[in-house]
């Protein structure tokens, strides 16, 4: 499969269930190791075993080696850098004149999606571009723009629907308040409705359309070629705010940033009002994604190198070059057998890609051999085996319990972190369960799970015998008659 991921760049001191922090190490602090959730000691070598495995937010914290993989140096931020409060740009325009961060973060930033083609219309279909400090700030911003000066407003989505469109942003937006979509009828003056391509939790890739007449507000955090193909691209008309946010693509959530883009001015304002009232994306997170995107944009120039370099040799020698487009990302990477199967010299998508496919899979297994939970994500069926044509691997799994029970429960009692239905506006019975978590933690998850899988296999076999045994006193059966069932 290629280059592999050297060893080193985990620095074995921290064994694999941590890493240690460098940048601890400049501001004066020297922790032996960062370990991993669950895992503790100085080399992150002791388990806590009631420990809750997992993850609740979709993290993508499985970059970190692809990031460790391609190491730049520690970026160090000097003491008197960003001191103004407008030390960047967060409205950026064709009127507007650009520091040279600002004017990074524009180009790396609609260069990626050009090599993605992930925007609806196409990124140049918008003339402004709103920073924010993650989507959560962001889509608030737009729920404020796209209410501002209307009357009886009301906010929706169609369920499934991220929890926070309800608990958090309807909330902090603006004055509209929240309305179950069923629940709408045609006499309500002014709908905001958030619309999710491909869906968040279920996965589905179109979901229902925008009620007619709705001012609708598009969440694409997950409509980039590393969870499959994407559902809105340049093919598709223009919409009024695309919001995106780097912690779901670049993994790095805390450092809070974001992106919109939208197309009339007077939305653009208002949201760029909101974020400085509301407290924008620092210009130390804007360093931090300008050389992050930087490095993502270095390994497609590095990998198209390479596929140049091979068709060249291949042209040169009457063979052919293996390879893949930009367009197709992912698509011809193998599954991995472990995450240092991967090569970590891919182009992020494709990384990103083969983990997503290796970690679904080997997670259906483990379902699948319990028959105490189903995966409800799109495509999938009772039997769990998926349509051809659902080719979608999220950050997340939406789950449900064959026998109606509580998904979020279950899981807990067998220390397992999820979110339960309520929180997506759907029964209990259904649940998220993130698959974005490191390596370490992603194993707990599965090794939990398939422990749970045994002793309720194992305590459906002594039902089994018990059942036989009984029936044997009655009719006499022999015993090698039951043993069969062990």
């Amino acid at each position: 499969m290629g280059e592999e991921m050297p060893r080193h760049a985990w620095r074995p001191t921290c064994g694999p269930h941590g890493v240690p922090n460098d940048e601890l190490v400049i501001v004066g602090l020297n922790p032996a190791c960062v370990c991993y959730t669950c895992y503790s000691g100085s080399s992150c070598q002791d388990i806590d075993e009631d420990c809750m495995a997992g993850d609740r937010d979709a993290i993508v914290s499985m970059n970190a080696p692809w990031f460790l993989h391609h190491h730049a140096p520690p970026m160090r931020i000097g003491l008197g850098f960003g001191m103004p409060y407008r030390g960047s740009d967060v409205w950026i325009h064709p009127a507007s004149k650009m520091d040279a961060l600002s004017g990074a973060l524009n180009a790396r930033i609609r260069r990626l999606h050009s090599l993605c083609d992930n925007v609806p219309g196409g990124h140049a279909a918008y003339r402004h571009l709103i920073l924010g400090a993650g989507a959560t700030q962001l889509l608030s911003a737009a729920l404020h723009a796209r209410s501002y000066g209307r009357t009886g407003c009301v906010a929706t989505a169609a369920a499934p629907y991220w929890g926070p469109f309800e608990e958090k942003i309807t909330q902090a937006g603006s004055a509209a308040f929240w309305v179950q979509r069923a629940a709408l009828n045609r006499t309500t003056p002014c709908v905001v409705e958030f619309v999710t391509r491909p869906n968040n939790p279920d996965g589905t890739p179109t979901g229902e359309p925008p009620l007619p007449g709705a001012l609708p507000i598009f969440d694409l955090v997950y409509n980039w070629p590393a969870y499959g193909p994407v559902v809105l691209s340049s093919r598709d008309a223009p919409v009024a705010v695309a919001i995106f946010t780097a912690s779901k693509i670049l993994g790095h959530a805390s450092s809070r940033f974001g992106w919109a883009f939208v197309n009339d001015e007077a939305i653009a304002k208002r949201m760029f009002e909101y974020i400085w009232a509301n407290g924008r994306s620092s210009t130390d997170a804007q360093l931090r994604h300008a050389q992050t995107l930087g490095i993502v944009l270095d390994s497609y120039r590095a990998s198209e190198l390479v596929l140049h370099e091979s068709r060249a040799a291949a042209a040169h020698t009457g063979g052919t070059a293996e390879g893949g487009s930009s367009s197709e990302m992912g698509s011809s990477v193998e599954r991995p057998s472990s995450m240092d199967g991967v090569p970590a010299s891919l182009p992020l998508m494709d990384w990103m890609r083969a983990q997503l496919i290796y970690r679904w899979d080997r997670l259906a297994c483990a379902i699948r051999a319990g028959g105490r939970l189903a995966i409800a994500s799109h495509g999938w069926h009772d039997d769990m085996a998926m349509d051809a044509g659902a080719t979608h691997r999220h950050m997340f799994m939406w789950l449900r319990t064959r026998d109606g029970s509580d998904c979020e429960g279950y899981l807990s009692s067998i220390r397992v972190q999820a979110h339960g239905g309520a929180t997506y506006g759907a029964p209990l019975r259904f649940c998220r369960l993130g698959v974005g978590v490191d390596r370490s933690s992603f194993d707990l998850v599965v090794e939990r799970i398939e422990r749970s899988n045994s002793r309720r296999n194992a305590s459906v076999a002594v039902g089994r015998v018990r059942r036989r045994l009984r029936r044997g006193v009655r009719g006499g059966s022999t015993a090698a008659s039951w043993r069969d069932d062990l």
